[in-house]
């Protein structure tokens, strides 16, 4: 999944930029703030998804060796699904806390769902408490990007 992902360009030049977390973490610290979270980055609780023994690699080693975790992740999908589970990476932001990990997710959940690069808002409030509010959209690839950039860029030229 990850050399598709490469393939297509989704992926930061070294994957695992994007599997350490710190990414997401940045971005959920910024929806936390806008919530009244008053923590910094280092207070965010994040789950990498680099193995410690593949952190210290060149990016052309963790590439040759990308196959080494395949038995554990299949061993947490398979765990996942004998307890009627998917696996989804999610971030929660709240006023008093942020956090960014690997989370089992029942399949009728909204991020169940999720396919591709789609990113997902869930908007838990006291309206939509029983049924969230739900936003689902492309979050990756070079045509979602151009866009964000060039949206960065009209504003620029607005100020």
């Amino acid at each position: 999944a990850l050399r598709d992902a490469m393939d297509k360009g989704y992926t930061e030049p070294d994957p695992r930029d994007d599997l350490s977390g710190l990414d997401v973490a940045r971005k959920a610290l910024i929806l936390g703030r806008l919530l009244g979270f008053r923590g910094e980055l280092k207070g965010v609780a994040v789950e990498s998804l680099v193995t410690p023994a593949t952190r210290r690699l060149t990016t052309a080693e963790f590439l040759r060796h990308l196959e080494r975790d395949d038995a554990l992740w299949a061993r947490r999908i398979a765990a996942a699904a004998a307890r009627g589970r998917v696996l989804r990476y999610r971030a929660v932001a709240t006023s008093r806390r942020v956090q960014v990990g690997l989370r089992l997710v029942d399949p009728s959940s909204p991020t169940a769902s999720l396919n591709g690069t789609d990113n997902q808002f869930v908007f838990t409030t006291l309206r939509y408490r029983d049924n969230p509010l739900v936003i689902t959209g492309p979050g990756a690839g070079p045509a979602v990007t151009a866009a964000g950039v060039l949206n960065d860029l009209l504003q620029l030229a607005g100020n």
